[in-house]
């Protein structure tokens, strides 16, 4: 693991990193460097816990963020992940596309069962809401903190389902 974090990029690394210590003797289990079959690349950190299975990109972003919202009623609805007003829905869409993948590669695994989200973690929460908390196509948006306490929350999978879902995706997907 110790190859892994020092090749990875200093932004992920910033962001990364703190999150593995909070969850360290915890109930998440991280999976860094997963290479995802398909068109779909890799995913630089999957989390396995209660809650099911999680792509996470680590980013280090700085200012305001905000979800744009558009269309509705009469025209497709659309979401946009602005920072500083600039577009950064391809992160979104990036981790959408993992989820599909990871979702695919445990229904071949015979494990249909386990939900699998997205989670964008911020290293410099600065720029989110205080009370709210973001979501862009399903996609949880948060700081480091936020983040770790999102993967620790209670869910449907018990230690040994964990380990064995772990198991399964490290052999699968390294």
């Amino acid at each position: 693991m110790t190859d892994f974090w020092s090749s990875a990029g200093s932004g992920y690394e910033r962001s990364a990193r703190p999150l593995a210590r909070l969850l360290a003797g915890g109930p998440v289990i991280l999976l860094p460097d997963c290479v995802l079959p398909g068109a779909a690349g890799s995913v630089a950190l999957l989390a396995v816990g209660p809650t099911g299975v999680t792509a996470i990109a680590a980013e280090s972003v700085t200012g305001p963020l905000r979800v744009r919202v558009t269309g509705g009623r009469l025209l497709p609805r659309t979401e946009q992940l602005l920072v500083q007003g600039r577009d950064r829905t391809r992160i979104v869409e990036a981790l959408v596309a993992q989820t599909a993948a990871v979702r695919s590669v445990l229904e071949r695994c015979g494990a249909p069962e386990v939900p699998v989200s997205g989670l964008l973690c911020l290293s410099d929460a600065g720029g989110l809401p205080l009370i709210a908390s973001l979501e862009v196509r399903g996609v949880q948006i948060r700081g480091t903190r936020g983040a770790a306490r999102h993967l620790v929350r209670p869910g449907l999978l018990e230690d040994e389902r964990i380990a064995a879902v772990a198991r399964v995706l490290d052999a699968t997907l390294r």
